[in-house]
């Protein structure tokens, strides 16, 4: 809080119009204030529309994902790996209105998206079983 007062009141004193100065002079020394506005602008919507692109271009997520589920654990399958993940690997798993969430780290998780399923049958079939394997859930009840 602090910190915004110091900075208003720095933007108050530079801009203020006083009687000897006219506008010229008060643009020019407001000249500074564009950097320390505008750079918090660039980090705040450039850094995610870089990462959003590096992302579209990534080759492994243009060829997809594979998930295959059975009673042994988790299949998963891309471009240039195979992993199997048994339940006991699983920690917990979430689900979000959009999507499951499977941890196998306490902050590193799969993120299964539930537009890619072709019915809501598999979702709810998906849920069950994450239900019967798993004790740490958190999920829809619907």
């Amino acid at each position: 809080m602090a910190a915004f007062l110091w900075l208003a009141l720095s933007v108050f004193l530079v801009i203020r119009r006083s009687p000897q100065q006219d506008w010229a002079v008060i643009m020019e020394n407001a000249r500074p204030l564009k950097w320390v506005f505008g750079l918090p602008v660039v980090f705040v919507f450039g850094t995610p529309l870089l990462s959003a692109r590096r992302v579209l271009r990534d080759e492994r997520l243009k060829r997809g994902v594979s998930y295959q589920f059975s009673e042994a654990g988790i299949h998963i399958e891309t471009s240039v790996s195979k992993s199997d993940f048994s339940w006991a690997a699983i920690r917990r798993v979430s689900e979000m209105r959009s999507a499951f969430l499977i941890f196998t780290r306490p902050n590193i998780a799969f993120t299964l998206p539930n537009k890619r399923f072709e019915s809501t049958q598999g979702v709810a079939s998906l849920r069950e079983q994450f239900r019967a394997q798993l004790a740490r859930t958190k999920l829809r009840s619907y």
